[in-house]
């Protein structure tokens, strides 16, 4: 009597749910932001693309998956959380062409699949400001640790935004000044 082979069990080689599993592993060991990542596939992208084969996904499955986050009142997910989700589908598809399992990647997606860029609520940005406490917390608080600390100073004090603040180096400093 022959039997059939049983099935493997766990995600189906080749889908998006199996490289995503990897994928998510790489970027913990490089200590990419792999958290957020990980957050935003389990609940937005896997549900939808997770049993797909990678290969197989189309923009128009990425259409159709934006179109439904854009849509879902329950969730009612604000514009930037959705851009956050479509970076985290692109850098997906851009390792997995990388790593030679896809020709192309499907993620040629604009503002007019995902809507524009804007706040949720337009006015909080008026109001989001630290308080002097706030401040004086973040810059020493022995919970934070000193590089942050650092960080945290060189942007509140100086008023450079998180980008400008990396890139700045010890050689720009002028004691002089």
């Amino acid at each position: 009597v022959k039997h059939a082979p049983s099935a493997p069990s766990g995600p189906r080689l080749g889908t998006v749910r199996a490289f995503a599993a990897d994928w998510i592993v790489k970027r913990r060991e490089r200590d990419l932001d792999w958290k957020s990542d990980e957050s935003r596939l389990k609940h937005h992208i896997l549900p939808e693309l997770g049993d797909l084969i990678l290969a197989d996904v189309r923009a128009r499955h990425l259409v159709d998956l934006f179109h439904k986050l854009r849509t879902d009142r329950e969730r009612d997910l604000a514009q930037r959380t959705i851009y956050n989700i479509y970076s985290v589908v692109s850098a997906l598809f851009r390792d997995a062409k990388l790593a030679d399992l896809i020709e192309q990647s499907p993620c040629v997606l604009d503002e007019r699949q995902l809507g524009p860029l804007t706040d949720k609520d337009p006015e909080w940005r008026n109001e989001a400001v630290f308080t002097r406490d706030e401040v004086e917390t973040v810059i020493s608080d022995a919970r934070i640790p000193l590089d942050r600390q650092m960080v945290y100073a060189l942007e509140l004090l100086a008023g450079v935004r998180p980008g400008e603040a990396a890139a700045l180096r010890w050689r720009h400093y002028d004691p002089a000044i």
